[in-house]
């Protein structure tokens, strides 16, 4: 059983607003799912977003799922690594479920993003049990996410998420919670 919430709604605002001007999404309307990984934020982000809290936002996987629910897996490949993001979630709403790793059974591996197939791989598990926790995302909202749990997007019509990281995967969740508390809404 998991005993620490694995997500939290931040008090940011909501992506259309941290965007540049020249962005314009990624042409995707037609498509039930996407998944793609990005380095160029300063191409898509406000500045100001890119230092936020002192860390450096350095990459973002986009995640289109319009009445999908995508696979159970942990982003994390590696023992004590704690992989974190900010999920801005637009055009849809949709939920997260998660897991402790210990009630799951691994099997195999998630494919990478369409546009950089050798990134994004990670471990996928079958559940023989119910989630232990469920998280409502809504639309034009921000969320701290614990991606190193094994978790489960479900995305409701049209949900677009921004996923934006940080390669700093060695701060432990707690610490990442402490980090984000003026911005977590309680």
């Amino acid at each position: 059983m998991l005993e620490t919430d694995q997500l939290f709604k931040l008090n940011l605002p909501p992506f259309e607003e941290i965007t540049l001007p020249t962005f314009n999404g990624f042409n995707d309307d037609h498509l039930k799912s996407n998944y793609l990984t990005l380095t160029n934020l300063d191409e898509i982000i406000k500045p100001e977003y890119l230092t936020l809290l002192g860390l450096e936002w350095k990459y973002m996987n986009y995640f289109k799922k319009s009445n999908y629910t995508g696979a159970i897996h942990s982003d994390s490949s590696e023992p004590n690594q704690t992989i974190f993001c900010i999920n801005w979630v637009s055009d849809g709403d949709g939920s997260m479920e998660f897991w402790n790793e210990a009630v799951l059974t691994k099997s195999g591996v998630t494919p990478g993003s369409y546009n950089v197939p050798t990134f994004g791989i990670a471990p996928r598990y079958t559940a023989s049990v119910p989630p232990d926790k469920t998280y409502a995302m809504n639309k034009n909202q921000a969320y701290l996410v614990n991606a190193s749990t094994p978790h489960r997007a479900i995305g409701f019509e049209n949900r677009k998420c921004y996923s934006v990281r940080t390669h700093n995967t060695r701060i432990v969740w707690d610490d990442v919670v402490k980090l984000f508390d003026q911005y977590i809404i309680k």
